[in-house]
């Protein structure tokens, strides 16, 4: 079978190589080449995401397809299916989760908690300090001010530019966490262990699986997200990035409708990763419960990191990624290093000081 993919960056990268290792041929749509996907994909589309000449010949050449990020317009999904294409995610999660409001009202539907929330007026009812986001766009902490003080405030007022805000209550927590879930098409779904997450300057940096959280917080986490799973009803792998309370509640921050940069680590940690899962899902399969082989520790490497990393001799029980992206920058992902062990807490200095 013909597996589209709307994106190629490292996450679709490594959906093309687990549609290959299902025996599935691929084809990459991106506007640039080379991207880390050109790498191993069969055939690449160059051109913009949303343009109808590119998604009519994906449309054309594929069985199904799927996108490996959020970003694109959800206008692009209905336009390739209306060339025929087979988008079994649809155009829901992508609509969903490209507007923070929308999003926060959609979680709360399914009976989950999130922190407060409001659409950013005149008067504000949450208490300080909170943050204000941009409802569409912004990523890796852009996007946001946390605010403390009324000074913190009018300068924010007199900043903002004319677009939707949301205003968000801080969480009081203990640890953050991200649980990946995969839902077929004939609804049978599997979910991974909850993985501890830690961001540095609002990117992702360390991620520990299993989280170091009780067995109750991972057993409610993954009630959690098999519960929003089936509330939205959604075809395909979603990755609800959680807060694990102080007061031991669990609350949802956001949503990814595609696998996550958290989950790289599956393809060490265990018997099927995320992007095996996520192929396998298309496809109408009833779905296994993944498991965990060893514990794991990722450590993402950014540009800053490149030339640290390039140095050091990796263990044999760690892992080298990269993705070959030409162009080194600052606080861009480059590539990763996944450490398998036993001993988390030794694994996380390992992970730390490879990169420093």
């Amino acid at each position: 079978m013909r597996v589209g993919i709307i994106g190629g960056g490292q996450l679709g990268m490594y959906l093309v190589d687990a549609a290959h290792m299902a025996h599935h041929s691929t084809i990459v749509l991106d506007p640039s080449d080379p991207v880390s996907a050109s790498r191993n994909s069969d055939r690449m589309i160059v051109g913009p995401y949303e343009d109808p000449a590119c998604l009519k010949e994906m449309a054309e050449n594929s069985d199904v397809i799927t996108y490996e990020f959020e970003n694109i317009k959800a206008e692009a999904v209905e336009l390739v299916k209306s060339y025929g294409g087979n988008v079994p995610q649809g155009y829901d999660p992508l609509h969903i989760s490209q507007n923070r409001l929308r999003e926060k009202d959609a979680i709360r539907k399914t009976g989950a908690k999130t922190a407060p929330y409001e659409e950013l007026s005149e008067t504000i009812s949450i208490p300080m300090p909170y943050i204000i986001k941009t409802c569409e766009g912004g990523y890796d902490g852009k996007g946001q001010w946390l605010i403390r003080t009324d000074a913190d405030l009018e300068k924010f007022m007199q900043e903002k530019g004319n677009v939707q805000y949301i205003v968000e209550g801080l969480v009081d927590f203990a640890c953050e966490v991200s649980v990946i879930v995969v839902r077929s098409m004939n609804g049978s779904m599997a979910v991974f262990e909850p993985i501890e997450n830690i961001h540095e300057n609002g990117i992702l940096h360390l991620s520990i699986s299993p989280a170091r959280v009780s067995e109750e917080i991972k057993r409610r986490a993954k009630d959690t997200a098999l519960q929003v799973m089936s509330g939205f009803g959604f075809t395909g792998i979603l990755v609800l990035e959680m807060f694990v309370g102080k007061d031991g509640e669990i609350y949802i921050n956001e949503i990814a409708p595609r696998p996550h940069n958290s989950g790289h680590l599956t393809m060490d940690a265990y018997d099927k990763s995320q992007y095996d899962l996520a192929i396998a899902a298309l496809f109408n399969e009833t779905l296994p419960q993944p498991k965990i082989k060893s514990p794991a520790v990722m450590v993402n490497i950014l540009g800053q990191h490149v030339s640290a990393a390039a140095s050091k001799q990796c263990p044999p029980y760690a892992k080298v990624y990269m993705y070959g992206k030409k162009e080194v920058k600052n606080n861009r992902k480059m590539g990763h290093v996944t450490f398998c062990g036993d001993d988390l807490e030794a694994l996380v200095k390992e992970a730390e000081a490879f990169i420093r």
